[in-house]
């Protein structure tokens, strides 16, 4: 585990797993702990961090319900603690899981995961220390807004005061140097595409990501170019005709469309994971099929 005091009020906890992310936050006058790892090992080390600092929890907010973000849900979601998470969230989780184990159809077991004590639709803010789900009044101290892209259920956390903008998994990094391409496959390229326009609105001094180093905002204008690019490409393939089936279209994608032929700084970045890039292609073939039938 690596931990990061970035700031006095934000402490980033990266677990060797993935690199990935739990963000330490406090925000009027209350600590927030956003994402909680896959590993007890890793999550009992936040809790360490919180008794040897004298840090007091009010809340842990879930980006989304994949396993390396909310397993440790178990360990930190105790009263008086409060869980918030997006009203999709559950379903995100036993897709994961049955993909994972597709041998068992099962409802999700309720000590995977706790029920957060409070859930969402669009944005959830926070007022005099309290957090009040879609609310007529957006808050300028913390806000969760829902993000869709990388999962459905996917949320950013946004300190408009601070500039920190916590991006969940709709922003994947690496140490420094590397890049991670963005990962839609349990999600939708569009939705990503407008949620990390978003991310560009927003123009944050601080962008943590669900996975990996901080980044700037030149990485996400590389993000959306990749995406678009791959729109344009998929789409000339498909137009093309030639082929039958999801799995054939993938297989063509696979073969004419290399990471780096639509990465917009090619050849100059260190890209990691090209298994993702793989997963994206064979998503856009699933739906460019289903669409056309």
């Amino acid at each position: 585990m690596k931990i990061t005091k970035i700031k006095e009020n934000l402490i980033l906890f990266t677990s060797h797993v993935l690199l990935g992310n739990a963000t330490l936050l406090k925000t009027a006058k209350r600590w927030i702990l956003v994402d909680t790892l896959l590993l007890p090992t890793d999550t009992n080390m936040i809790v360490t961090y919180m008794k040897e600092n004298d840090i007091v929890l009010s809340y842990i907010i879930n980006t989304h319900w994949h396993s390396d973000h909310c397993f440790g849900n178990r360990i930190l979601h105790k009263p008086p603690v409060k869980a918030i998470a997006q009203a999709g969230h559950r379903r995100t989780l036993e897709l994961e899981r049955n993909m994972i184990k597709p041998e068992r159809s099962m409802i999700l077991e309720k000590h995977l995961v706790p029920e957060p004590d409070m859930v969402f639709e669009q944005h959830c803010s926070l007022f005099d220390g309290l957090f009040i789900p879609d609310a007529d009044q957006q808050s300028t101290t913390c806000e969760i807004i829902h993000a869709p892209g990388h999962s459905f259920d996917m949320s950013y956390v946004w300190c408009e005061r601070e500039g920190i903008l916590i991006t969940g998994d709709n922003v994947l990094a690496g140490e420094e140097g590397e890049v991670l391409p963005p990962y839609f496959w349990w999600g939708d390229i569009d939705l990503l595409i407008n949620s990390l326009n978003r991310i560009i609105l927003l123009n944050p001094c601080w962008i943590l990501p669900g996975h990996g180093n901080p980044v700037k905002l030149s990485y996400i204008e590389n993000y959306l170019i990749y995406l678009e690019n791959l729109k344009i490409r998929t789409t000339e393939i498909v137009q093309r005709g030639g082929y039958s089936g999801s799995e054939q279209l993938r297989d063509i994608f696979m073969a004419e469309i290399d990471i780096q032929s639509v990465w917009p700084e090619r050849g100059k970045t260190r890209i990691k994971l090209n298994k993702t890039h793989e997963l994206n292609l064979y998503q856009l073939a699933i739906e460019r099929v289903k669409n056309s039938g």
